[in-house]
């Protein structure tokens, strides 16, 4: 889940999203809320969280792929259109930008010693 969690992290940054996994968070969301489904389900999570999911959905199938979507935008608002997302333009720079802070974080993440950290700031 790190490289799902840092994707996050990149996505909420460079958009300023304010109510994704870490604006909830820390808002008083327990990451557990998440995954126990008691206290918050996927239905009562604000557009934006839904929003950032998708999106870190497919730049980690990017990932994943080492290739990119052939037409991001137009995969992201068929999938966005399914929960009443209005439709989005990503502008190529942008999820460049997020492709190159995702990797170099990766790979800040990967150079760590045992019991060493990254310090990031939100």
């Amino acid at each position: 889940m790190i490289v799902h969690d840092m994707a996050h992290f990149v996505i909420e940054k460079k958009f300023q999203y304010k109510n994704g996994f870490y604006g909830l968070t820390a808002s008083g969301l327990d990451i557990t809320d998440f995954e126990k489904k008691q206290k918050i389900t996927p239905q009562q999570l604000p557009k934006e969280a839904i929003k950032t999911e998708l999106l870190v959905g497919l730049i980690l199938t990017e990932l994943n792929d080492r290739k990119r979507l052939d037409d991001f935008n137009s995969t992201f608002n068929s999938t966005a259109a399914q929960y009443d997302l209005p439709e989005e333009l990503f502008r190529a720079q942008d999820l460049d930008e997020i492709h190159d802070q995702l990797n170099e974080l990766l790979s800040r993440w990967s150079a760590l010693e045992v019991n060493d950290s990254i310090k990031l700031t939100w």
